[in-house]
Formats: structure tokens, sequence, C-alpha cells
């Protein structure tokens, strides 16, 4: 079973919960996760495995994307697979490869998708799309083919998706991986912009300098979650050698 642990402290409420939770793909004999239990509230989590542990499991399952196969998955008590529409207008997800995201002509195109699923005006549309893309520095892309961008300026637009129907919870996929120190920069810039609006982050890594700005660590191993602070993780020899705890972050900040 896993450790069920709250990452923060039972002053602060929780956002999201997974109680028991169980999955394996099919056709497949062994589980990915194994009877998770998790709580995270608002500010950021950081997930840290190492590559195939789940943690992009997890990050689908917590998005409703995936269904485990036993447990429940909920947002302040509220079955995520009961209230999948509800669901969808209080997440944002960013995946891990920005192609598979992408599918619009223009990036302005890609940016107004969701909200224009959601029913807004065009009016509210254009004022939200400028404000996202002003914040993320891609204003000057808005008319270009996102599939014909560089890496960096994909996963900014994939980001700005994410985040132009102002999400309550923002789930974020190796966010800064093979991007140049400028773009992902640029991106914690913009996580801890999220974090001083109250917003709860939820991010898969293995950049130890968003591990310096979070708030909890869930740290999957072997299907199963170990909770636990952000000084612990740093003092926790799997997690050191797993991250490269000796990088300095204070330059790319």
């Amino acid at each position: 079973m896993g450790t069920n642990t709250d990452a923060v402290g039972s002053m602060r409420s929780v956002a999201l919960e997974l109680v028991d939770v169980w999955f394996r793909y099919p056709g497949l004999s062994d589980y990915v996760l194994r009877g998770v239990n998790l709580k995270i509230t608002n500010g950021l989590t950081v997930i840290v495995g190492e590559n195939g542990s789940g943690k992009t499991t997890l990050l689908m399952i917590m998005a409703g994307l995936l269904r485990p196969e036993r447990g429940k998955v909920l947002f302040n008590g509220m079955d995520i697979f009961k209230e999948i529409r509800h669901v969808r207008g209080i997440m944002g997800v960013v995946f891990q490869d920005p192609d598979d995201q992408l599918f619009n002509f223009t990036v302005y195109d890609e940016l107004a998708y969701t909200i224009r699923q959601m029913g807004f005006s065009e009016d509210y549309i254009r004022r939200r799309i400028t404000e996202v893309s002003e914040l993320l520095g891609i204003k000057h892309l808005l008319d270009r083919n996102p599939l014909r961008l560089s890496y960096g300026e994909k996963k900014l637009v994939t980001i700005a998706s994410a985040l132009v129907h102002d999400p309550e919870v923002v789930l974020l996929d190796e966010p800064t991986a093979f991007l140049s120190r400028r773009h992902a920069r640029r991106i914690i810039s913009i996580i801890k912009q999220l974090l001083s609006n109250s917003k709860t982050l939820i991010i898969a890594t293995h950049d130890p300098c968003l591990l310096s700005i979070a708030k909890s660590v869930v740290v999957l191993r072997n299907g199963i979650t170990e909770t636990m602070s952000v000084t612990e993780a740093y003092n926790d020899e799997y997690v050191s050698d797993l991250l490269g705890l000796n990088r300095d972050c204070a330059r790319d900040a």
C-alpha cells in the first residue's frame, strides 16, 4: 500500500486526493501503480521517479484522462470521473511531448480551442489570449503554425493553452525537459507567477530547480508513492542521486 501522508499539513485544504489507486495498462500483468494514496494541496507538488516509473500515468489519472482499475480520484471530495466535464474546466494539462497536444493551424486557434469549447464569447477569448500570450512571451507567434515552431516555443504554446481558461489545478509533465536554459528559465518564472496566484501545480520532473521551489515531493518507486518535505527530499539519497541535487539552480532562476 502507498504511504498516506498529507504533504503540506492539515491546516491547508485538500485540492486533489487519490485513495487506494491501482492501475495497469490493458494486456499487461504488472501494475504501474499499487495502492497509491495522496493528498495534494495548493502550491507546487513535484513528482519524481526514474524513467518508466509511472509519473506520466499518475498525472494522467489525476487529470481524469486515465481511469484507475481500483480506487478513487477526488477533487475537494468530488469523484472526478463522475463530474468529468466540470473537471475539464478546473484543470489544465501539459503533456511531455508538445507534438502530442498541438493540432490547430495557428497558435491563436490552439489557445482559443479550449475556451471556445466552453462557450465563451470571442471578445473574452481574444482578451484571454492576449493576457496569456503576453505572460508567456509568445504574442509574436499567434499567427504562426504551432507545428513549425521550435521545441521550446511549442512547450510555451502548450503551457499557454493549458492556462488560457484560468484553471485551478495545472498538471505539467516534464515542462523543462530538453529545453535551452533560456526557455527553461522562462517556464520556471511562469510557474513561480502561478504559485504567487495560489494555483495548485503538480509537476512530474527530473529538474532539481523545480524541486527547489516546491512545497512537497512525491517519490514514485515500484508503483508506490512516498510523500516527503523538500528538506527530506534533499537529504534522501535516492532523490539526490536521481535529480543530481548539486546543480546550481540560482543561475537558472
